[in-house]
Order: C-alpha cells, then structure tokens, then sequence
C-alpha cells in the first residue's frame, strides 16, 4: 500500500521510529512539520508546525522525546512525542555565529543519553577549510557545555556500540569524539572548564583525534562497524574505493576498490550496508548505479630482508 500524508518530503526526511516500533516520525521540510503516524495502520496521529526546515530526527530510548535537527534555523529541537509540541532547543548559533546544519547532519546520544553531539558545516569556511565545529550538548536542557574541532564537512555521525567515542565522518577524514572527558562546562557559565576560555575561542586548542585521508566522501556516505568493533568502513567516492581504518590506532589500513576495472570511468562510491553475520557487505556506486557486494579474503604479506655485501642493504 502507499500511504499519503499532507507535506513535502526531500533527502532530509527520513522515517524514524519510536523504540517499540508502534509510531513512525518523517519531516515535511518544506511545510516546517514533523508528523507523526501509527506504524501499523499508518494514519496520522500528531504533527508539530511551525519549523523552519526539520530534517533528520533522533528518537530517544524510551520513545518519550524527538532531537529534531532545523537546518535553516540551524538549531536541535527537543519535542514531546505524545503531544508533538517543542520543549526546548540547542542553539549554537548564540555562541558560534557560523554554525551551520545540513541535511546530513544528525543529532547522536551517549550510551545513557545525558549528552548529545550535533557536527556543524560551518558556513565561513568557503573552499580553504581546515576544521568545522562540533557542539556537544545536555539533553536535559539543551544547554551547550563544550565544542569540539572535527574534520571539514562532517555528515555520518555514530556512537560506537561500547560507548566509548563517537565517529565523525567528513568530507576527507574522520574525526574519533570520546564520550567522556574532563573538557565540559559543567558549571554552565559558558567557559571551558579545560583551557579557562570561552567554548568557541579557540577550536585550535582542541586536541581531538581528527585523522585525514586525503580523498572525498559525498555527503551521503555512512560508516558501518566490524563485528569486533576495531575497524570502520566507509566509501570514498573520489577514487571508487571502501577504505578499512582502525580506530585504535587511526590508521587506514585498507583500500578495496569497487568500481570498473580498470578505474576509467567514475563510480563514485557511497552508502555501504553489511550483514548481520557480518560475512557481506554491499556497496553503492552512486555514478554507475551498481551494487557491489564484498566478502572477506585472507591476505598473507611476508616481508622479505635481503643484505648483500657489495650493495646498500634494503627491503
């Protein structure tokens, strides 16, 4: 069946669902509202108006409160889910006037939901970027207690499945966020409680794990995680490719190629998925309009030390 509600959806819209299942939430961007519909008979229960661009939603664990992510007000929304109606809101714009939030950008919890993080595409920085804001935020109150500087044009977000960091992926790199520090605002008085400066003074000071790769994501390209949650995957559009990188150490240590062969044309390579089993992963050549499914090899690679007398000794 096709069920039709009153709206207009884009690429932002995508449905959440409350924990149980029962209820879906899908943005109308267009018309500034989020409805809310039964996920079994699919008729509408609520809608929040009165947004300026809603997209990506973030449902909290137990169903109560939607993150709703305005990208034209630049803002997080905190709504009540049983009645649809906006309780407060993170708003960095009062602190860091260059904030900027897309479509791609996500509001993600820690493991027991008392912070959030929302990665910013900061409107000044043109072509020459160097970093972007990161604004890390008390779901209680929807107060900004620290900013972090993360990779440029930050889109996939996640938090790892131990709570331990949260995963950036940007344009060309990724950005590992831990969860718990000592560099929070706790006493809300707008200063860094680390370096003794205003939140935002200075980004530069921050020394977060941002490690680049040298090529570029498209905005629509997700991270996926192993089964040992060591290595994260993400496709790399601008030389066709899946590249492997280890969290611990921060290194990629792989680069799978999925397009033509050889690389001729542009494939573009986007969103990857992978089994529950973790056995296949399957990747999407945005260009090419393919999907390429990848499976585990065994690879031995045996370094070999030669010495001759009459020769610089060499690998």
């Amino acid at each position: 069946n096709t069920y039709t509600f009153g709206g207009y959806f884009g690429f932002g819209s995508r449905i959440a669902l409350s924990p149980d299942g029962s209820r879906g939430y899908v943005s109308s961007t267009q018309t500034g509202e989020v409805i809310k519909f039964d996920a079994s008979t699919f008729s509408e229960t609520g809608r929040l108006t009165g947004m300026q661009g809603p997209a990506r939603i973030t449902v909290m664990k137990d169903g109560s409160t939607l993150l709703v992510v305005d990208v034209l007000a630049n803002e997080v929304v905190f709504v009540d889910a049983s009645t649809m109606t906006a309780k407060y809101k993170v708003k960095p714009q009062t602190i860091y006037s260059a904030a900027s939030f897309t479509i791609s950008n996500k509001a993600v919890l820690n493991a027991d939901e008392t912070l959030g993080i929302i990665a910013s595409q900061d409107s000044d920085v043109g072509t020459s970027c160097t970093v972007n804001a990161l604004f890390v935020f008390k779901t209680s109150s929807g107060k900004i207690v620290n900013t972090k500087a993360i990779g440029c044009y930050p889109a996939d977000t996640i938090l790892l499945p131990d709570g331990s960091n949260w995963l950036v992926l940007g344009k060309s790199s990724l950005s590992i966020v831990p969860t718990v520090d000592d560099d929070y605002d706790e006493d809300d008085d707008g200063i860094d409680d680390k370096y003794g400066k205003g939140l935002v003074d200075d980004l530069t000071d921050d020394p977060e794990a941002t490690v680049s790769f040298g090529e570029s994501a498209l905005a629509s390209a997700n991270m996926v995680l192993s089964a040992d949650q060591r290595y994260v995957y993400y496709g790399v559009a601008s030389v066709d490719a899946v590249y492997q990188q280890d969290i611990t150490t921060k290194g990629v240590v792989g680069s799978f190629a999925v397009g033509d062969n050889p690389d001729i044309a542009a494939d573009q390579t986007s969103a990857l998925a992978i089994t529950p089993d973790w056995k296949t992963m399957v990747a999407v050549n945005f260009a090419s309009n393919e999907l390429v499914l990848l499976s585990d090899t065994t690879l031995l690679r045996q370094i070999k030390y030669v010495s001759q007398n009459d020769q610089f000794t060499g690998l």
